[in-house]
């Protein structure tokens, strides 16, 4: 914080075996295990998190403060609930072949955003709110053929917010790039024209895609399928 008054666009590089993203630990917010998640609280900056091949144990929260930020996460995993959280700025988050033993909450600010989630599993609930502004929601719509299918096991909702939105979720172009849902999956749009590309709807049980409960849509001006 002291090096910020004098560095205004201070950049910090992590290389460690543990992320030290703890709120707190045996009751100090500034112990070693903390250290990080203090820095992401410093707010305002074009922030990048990159986390590969973790495993969290406890409750995960990632807030990326205002500006554009990125948060990539792949081929980890979290066994309690996770908390993802973006302000103003064009903020990119994507999760690649993560297991989230249970909730995954997303939710972003004012600005042009995108979330992508492909090979992964969710088995709590799954909400994500994007904001105001044309955002974009890749699900299971950019990976390679053949790959695993990202499954939901509990409730999923999508609020897509003001603005000309768009929410993929699952590829017609790419057989194999598949969903599968336990529960209900609900996409809601918001003021702005919407667009839902959800790969053959109309059949939803295609292309590889298991709904195991109804696929609902409300306030959605296109609908490809």
């Amino acid at each position: 914080r002291a090096v910020m008054t004098r560095h205004k666009k201070l950049s910090v590089l992590q290389i460690d075996a543990h992320l030290d993203l703890r709120n707190e630990w045996e009751g100090s917010p500034y112990d070693h295990a903390s250290v990080m998640r203090r820095v992401l609280d410093l707010g305002a900056g074009e922030d990048l998190a990159f986390l590969s091949k973790i495993a969290v144990n406890r409750t995960a929260i990632i807030n990326g403060g205002a500006d554009s930020d990125v948060v990539f996460v792949e081929d980890s995993l979290f066994n309690n609930n996770t908390q993802v959280t973006t302000d103003t700025g064009d903020d990119l988050v994507v999760f690649e072949d993560t297991t989230f033993a249970r909730s995954l909450s997303f939710a972003s600010g004012q600005g042009q955003d995108v979330l992508g989630i492909t090979d992964s599993a969710i088995g709590g609930s799954f909400s994500a709110l994007m904001g105001d502004d044309d955002d974009y929601v890749l699900i299971e719509a950019e990976s390679k053929p053949g790959e695993a299918s990202t499954t939901f096991y509990q409730p999923v909702v999508i609020d897509l917010g003001p603005g000309n939105d768009i929410a993929e979720i699952g590829s017609l172009v790419q057989p194999g790039n598949s969903i599968v849902a336990a529960r209900l999956i609900h996409v809601i749009g918001g003021l702005g024209e919407d667009v839902l590309d959800a790969g053959l709807l109309s059949d939803p049980n295609s292309h590889g895609n298991l709904y195991y409960e109804p696929f609902v849509r409300s306030g959605i001006e296109i609908v490809r399928s």
